[in-house]
C-alpha cells in the first residue's frame, strides 16, 4: 500500500516539473526579478573594483620615472680653477741642498739673462757624499770582477773533474770529443805497431844474411813490444770509456755526468749574468734585478746621478730673462734644501697663474689647450690659452672650508690678451678627458649590483637591469663601453623607491 502511494507521488512530481520550470521562467521576466539581477551585477562590479583598489594599494601601480635616450655625442671631463693675470711671471729659484751660501753674484732688481749665475751654494758636504758613493760603487764593481774570475776557475775545475771522474779524461773535453780522440790515438798506435813489426822483420832478415847485428834485432823487438803495449792500453781505455757510457755501470756514470752538467750549466748562467752586469750601462733594468750585487750597484748609480745633479745645481742660474725681484740669499748664511733663495720676474706676455689640486695635476700636460673666461660687470670675455709650465712640487694650503689640501702651480700662456691687465681674475677650464661620439649616461643612472656597474633600461613598460662597462667617470656623466646602445632609454635616477628589474614603469623624457 505504501509502495503504491510512493509511486503515485513520484508520478505526480514528474508531471508537475515542467509546470514548475515554466512558472520559474515566467517569474524571471517580471520587473522585480530584473531589478534583482541588475543589483547582483552592480554588486559584483563594485566588489571587483574594491579588490583591484586593494591590490593596487598593496602592490602599487606603475612607477613614474625620468628617462634619457642614449645617443653618441662628445664626452668631456674638465674642471675649473681661478687665477690672476700677470704680465711677467715670477720664477722661484730654490736651494738644491743643505749648505752655506758661498757667493751671491746679483743684487735685487738687477737685470739678468737666462743662464746667468745668481747664487753659489757651498757643495763641500755633497762632494764628500758623492765621493763616498763612488767608492762604494767601485767596491761593488770589484766584487763583480772577482766573482767573474772565481766562476771561470770553477767552470774549468768542474769540466776537468767531469772528464777525469766520468770519462777518465782530464782535458775537460766533451764525451764525444774524448771518445773520438781515443779512437784517433788508437789508430795511430796501430799504425806504429805495424811499422815496428815491419822494422823487426826487416832486422831479422838482415841479421840472417849477416848484414845486421844482434843488438839491432833486439832494439827492434823492444820497439815492437812497446808499440804493442801502447796499442793495447788505448784499446783498454777506449773500451772502458764506451762501457761507462753505454753498458755496465753506465747508469751510475750517466747520473754522475748529469750532475756535473747541471753544475756546469748553473755556473755558466751565473757567469753570463755577472758578465752582463759588468757590461751594463744603467739602461738594462732586468740585468740589475737578477743579482743582489746588481741591485746594490743600481742603488749606488742612482744616488750618484742624483748627487751629481744636485752638485751641478749648487750653482744656481737664472731660468729666464728678467730681473731679480726677491733675493733672500743676500741675508742668509745657511740654507736648507728647498729654501727660496731668489726670484726672477719675466718680461713678457700676459700669463695666468693658477693652483690646481694634486689629484687633478697628473692629467695636465704642457701644451694642453685651456679656455679662459673673464667675468666683468656681467660681461663674459673668453680667451684661449695653453699650459706653459707645471710646477714640480705641491704646497699645502687651506680650502674654503678650512680643510688642508695640496696644490701645484700651473702657468697658462694667454694667446690673445688685449684688454687684460695685471691682477685681473680669470676662470680657467682645463680639459682632462675628451672622446668623440661616446655613449654616456648620468652618474645618477648608475648603481652596483653584486659588484657590477648597472643601469635600468626602459623596455616597453618594464625596467630592465643591464650590466654595463665603465670607461671614464666625470663629475656629472659616465662614458660606457658596453651594455647600452644608441636609442636605448635609460632611467636617469636608479634610486627611485621600488625600482627593480622587471618593475612596471611609466617613463617621461627630460
Amino acid at each position: 500500500m505504501n509502495l503504491l502511494k510512493k509511486k503515485n507521488t513520484s508520478a505526480a512530481q514528474e508531471q508537475s516539473a515542467p509546470e514548475a520550470q515554466a512558472q520559474k521562467k515566467a517569474a524571471s521576466k517580471t520587473p522585480e526579478a530584473k531589478r534583482r539581477t541588475r543589483k547582483r551585477v552592480i554588486y559584483a562590479i563594485v566588489a571587483l573594483v574594491i579588490v583591484a583598489c586593494v591590490a593596487l594599494a598593496i602592490w602599487g601601480g606603475p612607477l613614474e620615472v625620468q628617462a634619457e635616450t642614449v645617443a653618441a655625442a662628445e664626452f668631456i671631463d674638465s674642471f675649473t680653477e681661478t687665477g690672476n693675470v700677470k704680465s711677467g711671471l715670477v720664477r722661484e729659484h730654490l736651494s738644491p741642498a743643505d749648505g752655506k751660501v758661498a757667493e751671491v753674484l746679483v743684487a735685487k732688481n738687477s737685470a739678468v739673462k737666462a743662464g746667468d749665475v745668481l747664487v753659489r751654494i757651498d757643495a763641500t758636504a755633497l762632494a764628500y757624499e758623492l765621493e763616498s758613493h763612488r767608492n762604494a760603487l767601485g767596491g761593488y764593481r770589484a766584487q763583480v770582477n772577482e766573482r767573474i774570475r772565481s766562476l771561470r776557475a770553477e767552470l774549468n775545475e768542474l769540466r776537468a773533474d767531469r772528464g777525469k771522474n766520468v770519462y777518465d779524461n782530464a782535458t775537460g773535453a766533451t764525451p764525444e770529443e774524448y771518445l773520438a780522440s781515443l779512437q784517433t790515438n788508437l789508430e795511430v798506435a796501430r799504425r806504429q805497431e805495424s811499422l815496428a813489426l815491419e822494422d823487426l822483420n826487416s832486422a831479422r832478415e838482415l841479421y840472417d844474411i849477416g848484414a845486421e847485428s844482434r843488438v839491432a834485432v833486439e832494439e827492434a823487438e823492444k820497439a815492437h813490444i812497446a808499440a804493442q803495449g801502447e796499442r793495447a792500453e788505448l784499446e783498454r781505455r777506449l773500451a772502458e770509456a764506451r762501457k761507462r757510457l753505454t753498458g755496465g755501470n753506465g747508469g751510475y756514470y750517466a747520473a754522475l755526468d748529469q750532475g756535473y752538467s747541471a753544475r756546469i750549466q748553473a755556473a755558466q748562467e751565473e757567469l753570463d749574468d755577472y758578465l752582463a752586469l759588468a757590461a751594463a750601462d744603467g739602461s738594462e733594468a732586468e740585468v740589475y734585478e737578477k743579482l743582489s750585487l746588481g741591485k746594490q750597484i743600481a742603488e749606488e748609480e742612482s744616488r750618484i746621478r742624483e748627487l751629481e745633479n744636485k752638485l751641478e745645481r749648487c750653482t744656481v742660474r737664472a731660468s729666464c730673462d728678467g730681473y731679480v725681484s726677491e733675493l733672500p740669499a743676500a741675508t742668509l748664511s745657511d740654507v736648507s734644501e728647498g729654501d727660496l733663495i731668489a726670484t726672477v720676474r719675466e718680461r713678457g706676455d700676459f700669463k695666468l697663474e693658477v693652483n690646481v689640486l694634486t689629484n687633478e695635476e697628473p692629467f695636465l700636460h704642457v701644451g694642453d689647450a685651456v679656455t679662459l673666461t673673464q667675468k666683468l660687470k656681467g660681461q663674459y670675455t673668453v680667451y684661449e690659452g695653453v699650459i706653459g709650465e707645471i710646477g714640480s712640487y705641491a704646497e699645502k694650503s687651506l680650502s674654503a672650508t678650512g680643510a688642508e689640501e695640496y696644490r701645484v702651480r700651473v702657468v697658462v700662456d694667454i694667446a690673445e690678451n688685449s684688454g687684460l691687465k695685471d691682477g685681473y681674475e680669470l676662470e680657467a677650464r682645463f680639459t682632462t678627458y675628451r672622446r668623440d661620439a661616446a655613449l654616456s649616461v648620468p652618474n645618477s643612472a648608475l648603481f652596483k649590483e653584486n659588484g657590477q656597474d648597472c643601469v635600468f633600461v626602459v623596455s616597453g613598460m618594464r625596467a630592465q637591469l643591464r650590466p654595463v662597462e665603465v670607461v671614464h667617470k666625470a663629475a656629472i656623466r659616465t662614458e660606457l663601453a658596453s651594455g647600452v646602445s644608441a636609442g636605448d632609454r635609460v632611467v636617469t635616477d636608479a634610486n627611485v623607491e621600488g625600482l627593480a628589474d622587471g618593475a612596471l614603469v611609466i617613463a617621461s623624457t627630460d
